[in-house]
């Protein structure tokens, strides 16, 4: 399989504009974030963006205290925000740092205030050459407190920073000359009070609406590949009057355009206003006979249990495919029964031709690691060290916790199986005292091991006999009492039940739609959450807080009728944050292929406990 190069592209009839909202970042010091104030989000990036609208998304990044001086005494260029302004990837900038470079302990280093400014621009810039800057003029400061000389900011700074301006082609937002005669809303001499704030926000409002026409804000389309037949749709923003042309054409300030390419394509967005910009698109062209994807839900089997796997492949539109030489769909899925080891073979045929190869592999039961590859949850672990570390096959990386004991990590096999060895490799801080546990469906747990003398390396624990879904690990002590476990592998063996003999497990219907209580619950960081689905549906499983605030999409996509399940990692949330201790809510949505009775809608509560 190939990977695909993302661009963009145009071609036929206008449609209404769909633009997404204009990314504003607001790097500064103590004024930007605002300090000294009861409600931070008064301070004005957050009030600019409600005077700005929904057309914009506006960021603050400011930290107190903070220079533009890379040897100043607290460097923005050091602050986890800067790198967090660069990855929000912004089509405007706003930059008002200067104050606290006016100290004279910093402004000790005036000679590299032009250099490093200008440096911070071109960072922003690599990733956008078309960002536009605005240089900001700080404020005025009536006193001259903790070093900070207004002084300095007017007549050394500002001058360099509009030397900046003029040769790195940004703008300015002159919060000096504009707020002059408001020192009344500076009540400590250097920082606003909310209608301070306020003003300055009208200031930032009024400057990026009021900005020269010829700027472009934004290009791109709803899709940066196409595949044949395909059409795309071209999105652009450009402010008033910037004789806008496409190619050549002429065309709106602000609209869309939708495309019929028949291969890779760039296209030229040109403004001729009071200033002239550029900006182009490439579309990435998939040709015929590519393999997007092809996939096994589980690729060994018990021997003698006669089950079945579902093969999943996807191909490029026009697209002749074939498996193990039998014509088949573009896109479609098949089930198959192997009773020995079995390889499958797509091959396609188009402009190009791609092959791909899955082995499913049938062993013997007792020969099988149930717990390789599959979902794991940990009470606890450090970032860069998550519990799938412990169960990926490769010992050359490890689980690690954090310090506070007792700490475990649970391991779902995806199905039932009487578990009788395990065998758990350790990295050098080890568990001298753990237990070892496996738990039902319904949560009933049985403990199958445990000891108080354990020694690191690789324990070999065989003779045991315990039969659930999950296999589960505590650790109560350990040989470095200052330092995380770290677990490089959980390998579990055993076999289904006998039951299972009789029967194939993964051909069993669900009789009904269900959605299971989350386990474990209460839960720290990451709990597992598994439901039913008597027939094949479009799901959407998701997690709210108490208020009703959407927090994460774990599912949204059609699945086949059967048992599923999926982690909830309360540390991975869509917006980046991790959540507070507190109770939440997970709700599923399955609407059935045929849309008719078999919709089902549950909501269940589950514990989030730091």
């Amino acid at each position: 399989m190939k990977k695909i190069i993302l661009l963009y592209f145009l071609l036929a009839l206008p449609l209404s504009a769909q633009i997404l909202p204009i990314k504003v970042a607001c790097i500064g010091n103590s004024i930007t974030i605002g300090a000294g104030l009861a409600d931070p989000t008064k301070a004005y990036p957050q009030q600019a963006g409600i005077l700005l609208g929904s057309g914009y998304e506006v960021q603050n990044f400011g930290v107190s205290g903070r220079t533009m001086l890379k040897k100043g005494d607290y460097p923005y260029w050091n602050e986890p925000q800067f790198q967090a302004a660069l990855n929000f990837k912004p089509q405007i900038l706003t930059i008002c740092l200067g104050t606290n470079d006016s100290k004279p302990w910093n402004w000790i280093y005036k000679n590299d205030f032009f250099s490093n400014y200008s440096e911070m621009i071109s960072d922003f810039r690599k990733d956008n050459p078309n960002l536009q800057v605005y240089v900001c003029f700080p404020p005025p400061g009536s006193a001259n407190g903790a070093g900070i000389s207004d002084s300095v900011i007017h007549y050394q700074i500002i001058p360099i920073i509009d030397s900046v301006r003029k040769t790195s082609n940004t703008f300015v937002i002159d919060f000096y000359d504009q707020m002059i005669n408001d020192l009344a809303y500076f009540p400590d001499g250097i920082h606003p009070n909310v209608t301070g704030h306020a003003i300055m926000a009208n200031i930032v409002y009024h400057t990026i609406l009021n900005s020269p026409a010829g700027i472009i804000r934004q290009f791109s389309p709803k899709s940066y590949v196409f595949e044949k037949g395909d059409s795309v749709t071209l999105y652009w923003l450009t402010t008033k009057n910037s004789n806008s042309t496409i190619d050549g054409k002429g065309m709106n300030d602000t609209d869309s355009l939708t495309v019929y390419p028949t291969g890779t394509t760039t296209y030229t967005l040109i403004t001729n206003g009071t200033v002239k910009d550029t900006a182009k698109v490439t579309l990435q062209y998939v040709h015929p006979g590519i393999i997007k994807s092809f996939t096994v839900d589980n690729p060994i089997l018990d021997k003698g249990y006669h089950e079945s796997r579902i093969l999943k492949w996807a191909t490029s539109n026009g697209s002749t495919v074939k498996l193990n030489g039998a014509d088949v769909k573009q896109n479609d899925s098949l089930v198959v029964n192997p009773d020995s080891t079995t390889s499958y073979t797509l091959i396609t045929n188009g402009d190009t031709s791609n092959t791909s190869t899955l082995t499913i592999n049938v062993l013997e039961a007792n020969t099988i690691n149930r717990a390789l590859l599959h979902v794991a949850a940990a009470s606890q672990f450090v970032n860069g060290y998550p519990a799938a570390f412990a169960v990926d096959g490769d010992t050359t990386t490890y689980w690690q916790s954090q310090v506070a004991n007792p700490q475990w990590i649970t391991v779902d096999m995806k199905d039932t199986y009487t578990i009788n060895r395990v065998v758990v490799h350790w990295e050098k801080v080890f568990a001298t005292s753990f237990q070892l546990a496996v738990i039902s469906e319904k949560g009933d747990t049985t403990k199958i091991y445990s000891t108080t003398n354990g020694t690191g390396g690789i324990n070999d624990i065989s003779g045991l006999e315990g039969t659930g879904r999950y296999l589960s690990l505590l650790c109560t002590g350990r040989n470095y009492p200052t330092f995380g476990y770290r677990l490089k592998e959980l390998e579990a063996y055993g076999v289904p039940p006998a039951a299972a003999l009789v029967s194939n497990r993964n051909n069993i219907k669900p009789a009904a739609f269900s959605l299971a209580q989350n386990y474990p619950n209460p839960f720290n960081p990451s709990t597992v959450i598994k439901y039913n689905l008597a027939a094949g549906s479009f799901v959407k499983l998701k997690v709210y807080d108490i208020l009703g605030n959407e927090i994460a999409t774990l599912v949204n996509e059609f699945q086949n009728s059967g048992s599923h399940s999926v982690l909830f990692n309360a540390r991975q949330t869509a917006n980046h944050n991790q959540l507070s201790s507190g109770v939440y809510f997970y709700r599923i949505s399955a609407v059935s292929k045929s849309g008719q009775n078999e919709n089902f809608i549950d909501t269940k509560k589950l514990i989030l406990m730091k």
